[in-house]
């Protein structure tokens, strides 16, 4: 960045500064602050997953974890109960990876660590089965969507009372004995080849135990909370896998607004649904595709990739309490009345705006109200038709999850 100084009766000096960071844009994801909007809808639908919260094993597993870690001499101190979850968790994922799961959080570390007979429990590099085990492990991604579920409470992730009866459900299955022995190998902070095969297959028959499996799934799937619609939701999913086994949230949706025993209720939040991911969608394809317009003029390459033979009505939900619905309705409007320039100008002021209330700066603009100026790049712009964009679905409004956990009751050991 260049500035000049100008003082009186003298020569402009210029200096060169270092580039302000205000001035990069900042981030990498959402540019047009679409989480906010999908998770509006999904939140009406499930109120305690997350998108990363679909594994059921994961949420036992968690239990156990919380439950060796508030059980101990020296629970009531915040750094020792972080550890002894920490180590369970390790335990518990070498326990996982003999019997072949697939939904272990740091399977790569644990593969690693098997191949060299390594079994050893604690913080640090040298143990942890993820770059930051308690962000990215169990601790951190699955801890709100327990407390959501009543499953725990507190920053410390203590059981409540019907985690503690879940928890204790698995033990016996489990066997007290083993129970022990896991407790006992993560006070002494290893394990060896022969503890695994011990204790993997007794660990594996409890975690796959139907009864134990269907109490997890109604904690977590039939949840009463005012602000979803989320039992209906459930006793709905019981329905629709006796005949589709997959976790298509695109299915759903669809076959969850013509299903003729879905209440009026959730059929107007399955329509909405179907109104805003078409409308999410075709916004983020045409601004990806601006990213890759560097030097253009905007009106020049709109009339060039668009015709007037293309066409297609958005219509905006009719629950208009979203986010940024003022913008999804001018957008929808250009599209619908093919006004396609003044579509992509909608989608540069809205990136500005966004970015603007992060602190950070917009990843394209336009110079002169023409030429587009790219600052975050896309090297591979491309544009499908409208018509082939209304039919993709980008974003999961929680339903994968939700349904992901619902099948797993099926799973047998």
């Amino acid at each position: 960045m260049c500035l000049k100084i100008y003082m009186p009766n003298k020569n402009t000096y210029p200096f060169f500064t270092l580039r302000d960071p205000r001035t990069r844009p900042k981030g990498s994801r959402d540019p047009l602050g679409f989480e906010a909007v999908w998770s509006h809808f999904g939140r009406k639908f499930i109120g305690n997953l997350t998108t990363i919260t679909s594994s059921l094993e994961n949420f036992m597993v968690f239990t156990l974890c919380s439950f060796y870690a508030h059980d101990g001499e020296t629970a009531g101190e915040d750094k020792e109960i972080k550890l002894r979850f920490v180590k369970m968790e390790q335990l518990c994922a070498y326990l996982r990876h003999t019997e072949g799961s697939s939904d272990i959080l740091g399977i790569t570390r644990v593969k690693r660590n098997v191949s060299r007979n390594r079994y050893e429990f604690g913080m640090g590099s040298q143990y942890e089965i993820l770059s930051s085990q308690l962000s990215y492990g169990l601790w951190g991604l699955y801890s709100t969507a327990m407390v959501e579920s009543g499953l725990t409470k507190g920053l410390l992730r203590k059981l409540t009372d019907k985690g503690k009866d879940l928890a204790t459900e698995l033990i016996n299955k489990l066997g007290g004995k083993n129970w022990t022995l896991m407790s006992e190998l993560c006070e002494y902070e290893r394990a060896n080849e022969n503890n695994i095969k011990k204790l993997s297959i007794p660990f594996k028959k409890s975690l796959m135990n139907t009864k134990i499996k269907q109490e997890f799934i109604t904690e977590l799937l039939n949840q009463s909370k005012s602000t979803c619609l989320q039992i209906e939701l459930y006793n709905l999913s019981k329905v629709y896998l006796q005949t589709n086994k997959n976790t298509n949230s695109k299915e759903y949706v669809h076959w969850i607004n013509s299903y003729e025993k879905s209440s009026q209720e959730i059929k107007q939040l399955s329509s909405d649904i179907l109104k805003i991911e078409k409308i999410l969608v075709i916004a983020d394809a045409y601004f990806s595709w601006l990213r890759g317009q560097q030097g253009e003029q905007i009106t020049n390459i709109v009339k060039k990739h668009f015709t007037d033979d293309e066409s297609i009505k958005l219509e905006p939900p009719l629950d208009r309490s979203y986010p940024h619905n003022e913008f999804i309705t001018q957008f929808s409007k250009s599209i619908t009345n093919k006004n396609y320039i003044q579509a992509c100008k909608d989608l540069i002021e809205h990136n500005k705006s966004i970015t603007s209330n992060r602190g950070g700066a917009p990843w394209l603009e336009l110079r002169d109200g023409e030429e587009i100026t790219v600052y975050m790049k896309n090297d591979k712009p491309s544009l499908s038709k409208l018509t082939k964009l209304k039919e993709k679905w980008n974003n999961s409004y929680f339903i994968y999850s939700f349904l992901n956990i619902a099948m797993q009751a099926g799973r047998h050991g």
